[in-house]
């Protein structure tokens, strides 16, 4: 079986979202939102662990955010996301809004290593997904904050050789020095597979 063939027999399955959702924001600059292979392996895990209280640090547009608070919404299930920049976190707000998620997801807009620290427990899963930098220093209080047997889940924990990110290793801390933050153009979506065009799936 060729490689296209099997992809676009996925996308038939499982539409894709990010592209459609990132089209649709007014702010065109903000940190990457996770594909939607990533989005659909968040969703599975959280539905695995039966979670209704989750943690995401590192928002951006709200992406992710989403996909965890649909996963949760047949068990009434909440998302507490929290968001450095200001900006993007006033639209992940408008997203939420527009996607009818606001009641299920709690922005908390500021530093992560002044407001984590700071947030009561237990989460049933905590989604980590913001400067790599930052993953170290948050670890204690993600654990911290877990249930007994939670799930913690980190994107981008293979760190690729051409960003020259270095791991010091025996330090309990990681130093990643030049890491691009922010991204003006989105990524170009797959092409469907020929026929009849996918339908969309969840709210937005």
């Amino acid at each position: 079986m060729h490689p296209d063939t099997f992809t676009n027999y996925l996308a038939h399955l499982y539409p894709p979202r990010r592209q459609r959702y990132i089209q649709t924001c007014e702010l065109k600059e903000f940190v990457p939102v996770v594909e939607d292979d990533v989005a659909r392996v968040l969703g599975l895990l959280i539905r695995l662990v039966s979670a209704e209280r989750v943690l995401e640090i590192g928002t951006s547009i709200g992406f992710s955010t989403i996909q965890l608070a649909e996963a949760m919404e047949q068990r009434g299930g909440r998302v507490v996301t929290v968001e450095f920049d200001p900006l993007v976190a006033e639209q992940a707000l408008k997203n939420f809004e527009r996607c009818g998620m606001q009641d299920r997801i709690q922005l908390l807009a500021g530093d992560a290593m002044d407001i984590v620290p700071r947030l009561p427990g237990a989460f049933d899963a905590i989604f980590l997904d913001v400067d790599k930098h930052l993953y170290a220093p948050l670890l204690e209080d993600c654990i911290r904050l877990l249930r007994p047997g939670g799930l913690l889940m980190a994107e981008v924990t293979l760190v690729p050789r051409k960003t020259r990110f270095r791991l010091l290793a025996g330090l309990g801390r990681a130093d990643f020095p030049g890491n691009p933050l922010r991204v003006r153009t989105a990524k170009t979506a797959p092409p469907a597979a020929p026929g009849r065009p996918p339908a969309a799936t969840g709210r937005c």
